[in-house]
């Protein structure tokens, strides 16, 4: 499982990552702020070794191709990819 657009746990990336860290499947949250990212992380493996915190901007393409060398490093297989970047991290015309 891979999400991307990670923020603070109370929000929708942090929740995700907790929802399907608990079926069962090892998150990687990625996003800007490796802070949050690292809270998020911390809070699921206090149970589990369930999730890998991954700095990036997902707007920068050799980032987020990095992000998932790594995650074929780890002999992992995403079996599923959330994109949940907000709207500053869209690009404007």
């Amino acid at each position: 499982m891979v999400v991307v657009g990670v923020g603070a746990r109370r929000g929708l990336g942090g929740a995700l990552c907790a929802r399907f860290a608990q079926a069962g499947m090892h998150v990687y949250a990625a996003g800007r702020n490796p802070d949050k990212l690292a809270t998020v992380a911390d809070e699921l493996n206090q149970v589990d070794e369930c999730a890998t915190a991954h700095s990036l901007d997902a707007n920068n393409s050799d980032e987020v191709l990095a992000l998932f060398a790594r995650i074929n490093a780890d002999g992992r297989t995403p079996r599923l990819v959330v994109f949940n970047a907000a709207e500053p991290n869209v690009p404007k015309p």
